[in-house]
């Protein structure tokens, strides 16, 4: 169903029907219940429309929300954006800022379904990633076909806490492989979030590997919200740390930092700077 509804908004016609709807009422009704702050959608999830509902969720109850539009047809150009939905509050009055970020690498199989119909591909010029400071949470979202350029996933080192993978990924092991490795090459968290579809919903932390997955899900036929916390603190003060220094406290709460670690870039995110 999940394919077919892909292949509706890529014609320019979503499916809008009601029980779309009560789905993403539904897990953002119990993603309120689990206190969430941070609500995290998979790629090619969500039709357009439904945006300023979305946008009016998180204003309201202050909530940032993540999450992959369906194909967005406009003119016979088919975009593909991520949206970072930001909570905000101006002088005691809530309101939310909408980001759009158009997809940097549209996958060959996406490509291939596109241009099948005879419609366009656009091409970002130039490409474009978001570094966003929310709560003093520094975090970045990429989709999983961008994850596949090893440059494209190189350039937040030791500027973030928490990367976002938003997927709608068939192949699992091979994405699997790169955010395990990616989580140590960046020293940061990252949630993985796929269609229940294919699994390997995950939050992965930069520790040895019996520990790495802090929650992670195979998948299933039911929509559902996965929880658990950031430890902020405790992964900035360890990136402080020199070897010399993890050696002498004996702290294997994460592995040690990549090369040409940038330990400035991490007094900055504690300093909220």
């Amino acid at each position: 169903m999940l394919f077919k509804n892909i292949e509706t908004s890529v014609k320019g016609k979503p499916n809008l029907n009601k029980q779309r709807y009560e789905v993403f009422s539904k897990l953002l009704k119990e993603s309120r219940k689990e206190n969430a702050n941070l609500f995290i959608l998979p790629e090619s999830s969500v039709p357009y429309e439904f945006v300023p509902s979305l946008a009016k969720y998180s204003e309201k109850n202050q909530m940032s929300i993540i999450a992959g539009l369906e194909h967005w047809n406009v003119y016979d150009i088919v975009y593909n954006f991520i949206i970072t939905i930001i909570p905000v509050s101006v002088n005691g009055i809530n309101d939310a800022v909408v980001l759009y970020r158009l997809k940097n690498h549209y996958s060959h199989e996406e490509e291939l379904i596109i241009r099948g119909f005879g419609f366009k591909v656009p091409k970002p010029i130039p490409y474009r990633y978001d570094l966003i400071n929310w709560r003093n949470l520094y975090f970045t979202s990429f989709y999983c076909f961008e994850l596949a350029d090893t440059y494209h996933r190189s350039i937040f080192r030791s500027k973030i806490d928490l990367l976002i993978a938003s997927e709608w990924n068939k192949d699992t092991p091979y994405f699997s492989n790169i955010v395990e490795a990616l989580s140590r090459d960046l020293h940061c968290y990252i949630a993985q979030v796929n269609t229940s579809q294919y699994g390997d919903s995950r939050l992965t932390q930069p520790t040895k590997s019996a520990k790495k997955d802090l929650m992670k899900l195979k998948g299933g036929k039911n929509d559902t919200i996965l929880v658990e916390e950031l430890n902020l603190s405790s992964l900035r003060e360890f990136q402080l740390k020199h070897y010399e220094r993890i050696k002498a406290d004996n702290d294997e709460t994460f592995k040690p930092m990549p090369p040409d670690w940038d330990r400035k870039l991490v007094t900055k995110r504690i300093n909220n700077d």
